[in-house]
């Protein structure tokens, strides 16, 4: 089941001892409740004894969407200067920043969503078809180096990013 909405917890151990009554009636050995772990019955399946996982869809799991390329990466520039840190001369980096932001560098705005989340490093993009003309590629790698690292330390996630 994708949700389990209860008004309190009493209501949400009782909806969970009926589906789990369901499933044993079916033979099924356990079923899923897609929740965040800190919802009401997020808790409540926590202390009846259901385990917990969370996982990081490869997609990146996420719902956004790009409106205005120029807009948004025009107001991201100064995040992308101090990624690339002069990793090129200043007209190199202006004519990528330019390709980049009427999308002829990365036209694929999903990708680009990912790639400056930090879900997608330079090289996660190559993996999944993604090509970047060589002159632009030391640029692309310091502007788009996945999270974890030093110039990117974590990708913003929060548990409701999942819906």
């Amino acid at each position: 089941m994708d949700e389990l909405v209860a008004e309190n917890a009493t209501a949400a151990h009782l909806l969970l001892m009926a589906t789990a009554r369901l499933c044993w009636q079916r033979r099924l050995s356990g079923f899923t409740v897609r929740e965040p772990a800190d919802s009401l019955t997020g808790q409540v399946a926590r202390h009846m004894g259901c385990t917990y996982q969370q996982r990081f869809p490869p997609s990146g799991g996420m719902m956004a969407a790009v409106l205005n390329r120029s807009s948004l990466v025009r107001k991201l520039e100064p995040e992308l200067r101090r990624r690339a840190a002069v990793q090129q001369p200043d007209r190199v980096y202006d004519k990528a920043f330019d390709a980049l932001r009427r999308g002829d560098l990365l036209p694929d705005d999903r990708a680009l969503i990912r790639l400056l989340l930090g879900y997608w490093s330079t090289d996660d993009a190559y993996v999944h078809g993604m090509s970047i003309p060589e002159r632009y590629r030391d640029l692309c790698t310091a502007w788009f180096p996945g999270g974890g690292t030093q110039s990117l330390p974590t990708p913003y996630a929060h548990r409701l990013d999942q819906y």
